[in-house]
Formats: C-alpha cells, sequence, structure tokens
C-alpha cells in the first residue's frame, strides 16, 4: 500500500542499511520495495514478496492408564524444534509429577503423541500440557482429571 516501513538515515557509501517490520500478520502475504536517496538523486528498487509462516499448535489431552497428549500442527507450514512438557498436579501438592521433551519436526496438518505419562496415586489432579515452537503462539491446554492407581479419568468442571 506504500506506506512508510522504517527508514536508515546516514548510511556510507558502501555500507548496509537495516530496518525492522513489526506488526506482521502469519499466514500473510507481502510486497516492498526500498527507495534510496542521496539527495540527489533517488532510485527505487524492484518489488519483493514474502509469505509469513502458518504455524498452529493445537493439543488434545486423553487419560486411560497414564496421560497422552496429542500435539497437532494445524498450520499450513511445518513446525520445528517443538518444545512440550506436562505436569500432573493434585490440590495439596501429594501429586507433582512433569516431563518434557522435545520433537524435531512435526509437518504441516500433522500430529504426534508427545508421551505417556504415568503417575501412580488417588486423589483429583490438574493436567497441564504446553507447547511451543518458534513462529508460532505457545498453547496449553489444562483439564481437571480423578486418579486412580494409574489410571486417569479426565472431567470438566
Amino acid at each position: 500500500d506504500n506506506s512508510l516501513i522504517d527508514v536508515d538515515n546516514d548510511v556510507v557509501s558502501g555500507g548496509v542499511a537495516s530496518v525492522s517490520w513489526s506488526g506482521l500478520s502469519e499466514n500473510t502475504s507481502y510486497n516492498w520495495f526500498v527507495v534510496v536517496d542521496d539527495s540527489e538523486n533517488t532510485t527505487t528498487s524492484n518489488t519483493w514478496n514474502f509469505k509469513t509462516i502458518n504455524i498452529k499448535l493445537k493439543i488434545d489431552i486423553s487419560g486411560g492408564i497414564g496421560v497422552n497428549a496429542f500435539i497437532s500442527n494445524i498450520g499450513d507450514d511445518d513446525a520445528i524444534d517443538v518444545e512440550w512438557d506436562i505436569s500432573i498436579n493434585s490440590f495439596l501438592g501429594f501429586i507433582d509429577e512433569s516431563i518434557e521433551g522435545n520433537v524435531a519436526v512435526i509437518e504441516e496438518h500433522d500430529d504426534i503423541i508427545a508421551k505417556k505419562l504415568l503417575v501412580f496415586g488417588f486423589g483429583f489432579v490438574d493436567i497441564t500440557v504446553n507447547a511451543d515452537c518458534i513462529g508460532a503462539t505457545e498453547v496449553t491446554e489444562t483439564t481437571k482429571a480423578i486418579l486412580i492407581g494409574y489410571f486417569i479419568l479426565l472431567y470438566q468442571n
């Protein structure tokens, strides 16, 4: 739309100009060009374009024998270096277990099982799963459950 992105003044001959373009939206195509002005001449470059990435992580939690965390990439680009963690905590702190890990790649429109976390105990617990990677917004999913031995029964308030 010909709006000004930024200005880098006082660039010496043969030097490099550098600007930052903030406020970009994900999964959006952008066009840009450079205008160079030395107070005597003005030159406009060709127009370049790029598309920002679209990585969207989604978490589903299931119970049964232990807790399974399914992490899905519902975006259009591969999620690289996905870090995740699962924690199970009881109200009084008798149960406080967690596990974390890393997945090298979750391809676009694909999912993985992060890990089955086995915990032994009895009572009401909170289960929290987090997932994050570069280029995506961190996601957190929390649910309540009843722990009976190794068996997890999920429920919502």
